[in-house]
């Protein structure tokens, strides 16, 4: 009877209680386990997952990372061109540029020649480093050669920037391009070097 009243009282209904006495009657303990329980809050699942999905939140390069690519996909006209280019001449200059003394360490590569000859296309032809401004129907010339720089790595594709690469000299972009991957291939990229960048080429 005193667990039947305290039930009462407490607006808990006796058949809804899994009862450990002798005999499987309900007790006070089983009352406050009961009630405790009911005042515990459900577990909420994420919004919009189900139990066909797994959400992983992201933060850092990652987010940083997808920020950009959708920026990239839905901010921006997208066009192709494909050419065919004979870069004898190129590789035969590389040749020459790695023997003169200035770039023996430098050693610089196809990329980053190429690299060199885009931030010269862009200063000489603005347009090309050029964004679409939304909000306010604009075409946007950046006056800054921020280079971006795609690199395959074992967490993805990411694209460092080198920050007013125009400025730099054939040796130090090829420096700079060569201390981007290693440190994107490292995982040690942080986020603040995945943003800001205005012109971006890519060898992968």
């Amino acid at each position: 009877p005193p667990v039947r009243k305290l039930a009462r009282e407490r607006g808990i209904d006796l058949a809804a209680v899994t009862g450990t006495g002798d005999r499987g009657l309900v007790t006070r303990a089983d009352l406050d386990a009961f009630e405790t329980a009911a005042a515990a809050p459900a577990a909420v699942a994420p919004a919009g997952s189900t139990p066909d999905e797994l959400r992983i939140p992201i933060k850092g390069v990652r987010k940083a990372t997808a920020d950009a690519m959708v920026r990239s996909a839905f901010g921006a006209p997208q066009a192709t061109v494909f050419l065919t280019v004979d870069i004898t001449p190129t590789t035969e200059l590389i040749e020459r540029l790695r023997a003169r003394p200035d770039l023996a360490d430098a050693r610089p590569g196809l990329l980053a020649v190429v690299a060199k000859a885009l931030c010269l296309a862009a200063r000489r032809t603005p347009e090309v480093n050029s964004k679409w401004d939304e909000a306010a129907q604009e075409i946007v010339q950046t006056r800054a050669i921020n280079l971006g720089i795609a690199a395959a790595t074992p967490r993805g594709l990411l694209v460092p920037v080198i920050r007013d690469a125009d400025g730099h000299s054939l040796a130090e972009l090829s420096g700079a391009i060569r201390d981007l991957a290693v440190t994107a291939r490292s995982g040690k990229t942080p986020p603040s070097a995945l943003t800001g960048g205005t012109i971006t080429i890519t060898n992968v």
